[in-house]
């Protein structure tokens, strides 16, 4: 996966996902990347609208073709958040934080953001993509006013010149790594990463599940092979949920905005 890349630019688009989405569904091989310098209609999960509008950022999606099975797609954007996560240590110098299922933090506020999408056949991947969208410097005219105190961007933390195509290349190897990892331990590798960079794991949460479903609450304790994030319930049980957006609670807490590495993996 990834291993012969074909970065395509563009100026404007509406959405890289989009672009990409129709693109798999035309054929285009794995290893195919759009990469545009302002969205006018960034997509972010759940449905939310991603702010790139302009060129501060990093905005790109990537075509892939998994060769494991479709019921671990939940790892491609865990995946994806930790290639970001080392890359940006990598090229500027900034320690990270990543929130289940697959954001990215730099001292408890937002600096990326992943979508994942797929199509799934049979138990087995037709296309996925990867969706990333990278704060690398500060918006014209400031954030708006409800993302001002929970997003931030790279320059403001690095410790190195931050170099737009030295990052783009960096996560696009660092995701064809990790991808190659599911495929040979079946998740190992990544799931382990993703608990040593988690600002979730050993935490109380409460996490609100797509379509109505009740609300879980309890401590996050381990992420499974499939991508899921498990939570020890008051009564002593376990849940596995497989989506949805996980607020920290104040009880039982560690510090705020730090990496746990008390977590467990399964």
């Amino acid at each position: 996966m990834l291993e012969k890349l074909d970065i395509r630019y563009f100026d404007e688009v509406d959405s890289t996902n989009t672009v990409a989405r129709d693109m798999a569904r035309s054929g285009a091989p794995d290893g195919a990347v759009i990469v545009a310098r302002r969205q006018t209609a960034g997509r972010g999960r759940l449905g939310r609208v991603w702010f790139s509008h302009s060129d501060f950022g990093l905005w790109f999606s990537a075509i892939l073709k998994p060769d494991f099975p479709a019921q671990q797609a939940g790892l491609l954007g865990i995946a994806a958040s930790v290639a970001v996560a080392r890359a940006l240590l990598d090229t500027a110098g900034v320690v990270t934080a990543v929130k289940w299922p697959n954001d990215v933090l730099i001292a408890g506020k937002k600096v990326a953001g992943i979508l994942p999408e797929a199509a799934i056949e049979g138990g087995r991947f037709l296309w996925a993509i990867v969706g990333m969208g990278v704060n690398l410097f500060p918006p014209d005219g400031g954030f708006p006013d409800e993302l001002e105190e929970v997003a931030t961007y790279v320059s403001a933390h690095a410790t190195k010149p931050v170099e737009r195509n030295a990052v783009l290349s960096c996560v696009l190897q660092n995701l064809a790594e990790l991808c190659r990892s599911i495929r040979a331990d079946g998740g190992t590798t990544v799931t382990r990463e993703a608990a040593s960079m988690s600002c979730v794991l050993g935490r109380s949460v409460r996490v609100t599940q797509p379509g109505g479903a009740v609300p879980v609450q309890g401590r996050a304790i381990s992420i499974n092979r499939r991508g899921e994030l498990r939570v020890k319930m008051a009564n002593g049980t376990f849940v596995d949920v497989s989506a949805g957006e996980v607020s920290l609670r104040l009880s039982g807490n560690t510090a705020d905005g730090g990496v746990c590495p008390s977590g467990e993996v399964e």
